[in-house]
């Protein structure tokens, strides 16, 4: 019941959130561009990081009725947070460590989202 009470509100948080993340990166809007450059990342990646972002949003919402698609964007968001957070680690040489937390703290909120729906990802994947 717990798992219930974190993990819904935590997907429809998230979903509201990165599907118009995942637009941001396509327009030029706030700082993405500036940190992909920071980061040493070419600029097709920021497009493609855009992409994943926006169906992940969807397939959250879409998957508070489907929960093996909210499982599948919950594990694809883990790895999109991880690759966020080594980006600020390593990549970006960021001094300030705190740098990464927003990204420590999206993947905090998506793994209850995954424990919620993992069973659904198992069902359908068997």
């Amino acid at each position: 019941m717990l798992l219930v009470l974190v993990g819904l509100p935590a997907q429809l948080l998230l979903g509201v959130f990165f599907t118009p993340e995942g637009v941001i990166k396509w327009t030029h809007i706030g700082p993405s561009t500036a940190r992909f450059q920071h980061f040493r990342y070419p600029m097709w990646f920021r497009y493609l990081t855009g992409v994943v972002e926006v169906l992940i949003g969807l397939s959250l919402l879409v998957g508070l009725w489907i929960g093996w698609l909210a499982a599948l964007a919950a594990l694809l968001l883990v790895v999109e947070m991880l690759v966020a957070i080594a980006s600020h680690l390593l990549r970006g040489h960021d001094p300030f460590v705190p740098d990464a937390v927003p990204a420590v703290a999206m993947l905090l909120l998506t793994l209850p989202v995954l424990a919620l729906h993992w069973g659904n990802l198992l069902a359908l994947v068997r």
